[in-house]
């Protein structure tokens, strides 16, 4: 029976993000959990509250918790992912065979931004673009498509900016696998690595990759992925 992978996608992002992983990654189920108001959920409402967007895939995730399978998410998603399995763990649902995040700095290490998501539009949008990325130009330079865009990202955003840990460091009874890209400026190798606090089963690996290109033909995340699965 093939493994079952779920995703979460980083902040902004979509199921149409990961069209290029189902196509390389051999011999696993890929599912990516859309979250409200994005994609094929862009009727719902969308979620600024992380609790409430947590509670909302867990719902959503719950009935189709059969083994085997394992999770993953970049960046926001990776913190989705994990207190997902916290709460997976918690309430006895079958856990999954591994918790795959990249992207992402362990969850107990402080905000490195400040933040912004209550600012007015243009100032969101440039300080969006100081600490994040730049619009696309497409979508910057398009009206209609940025009045669409930006409500999303700026919901993502306050879910982001309203995560707070809870200092409980409970040890996963689960494997978790950590993926750092080498030229990440979000979350350095050293920073991924102190996830490796939350189990007894870490691995660790370094790939070339900046925070947004492990999604765009990026054959050596496909492949490890792969491995790691397999």
């Amino acid at each position: 029976m093939p493994v079952t992978l779920f995703c979460f996608p980083f902040a902004g992002g979509s199921s149409a993000l990961f069209h290029k992983i189902k196509r390389d990654i051999q011999n696993v189920d890929i599912q990516v959990m859309e979250y409200p108001g994005h994609g094929r959920r862009f009727s719902e409402p969308l979620k600024n509250r992380f609790a409430d967007l947590e509670n909302n895939l867990y719902d959503s995730l719950k009935p189709l918790l059969k083994q085997p399978y394992a999770i993953y998410g970049h960046s926001l998603g990776a913190l989705i992912g994990f207190e997902l399995t916290r709460k997976i763990i918690r309430n006895g649902d079958p856990a999954p065979q591994n918790f795959i995040l990249s992207g992402r700095r362990a969850p107990h290490i402080p905000p490195s931004m400040p933040q912004i998501h209550h600012l007015e539009r243009e100032s969101f949008i440039e300080k969006f673009e100081q600490y994040y990325q730049p619009l696309p130009s497409e979508i910057k330079n398009e009206p209609s498509t940025l009045a669409l865009f930006l409500p999303i990202i700026k919901a993502d955003i306050s879910v982001l900016e309203d995560y707070q840990f809870d200092g409980y460091n409970e040890i996963l009874p689960c494997p978790i696998t950590a993926i750092a890209g080498d030229s990440d400026l979000h979350s350095s190798l050293a920073d991924v690595k102190l996830w490796k606090k939350y189990t007894s089963q870490f691995n660790c690996y370094e790939i070339k990759s900046d925070h947004y290109s492990f999604f765009s033909d990026n054959i050596e995340f496909t492949k490890l992925v792969s491995k790691i699965l397999n």
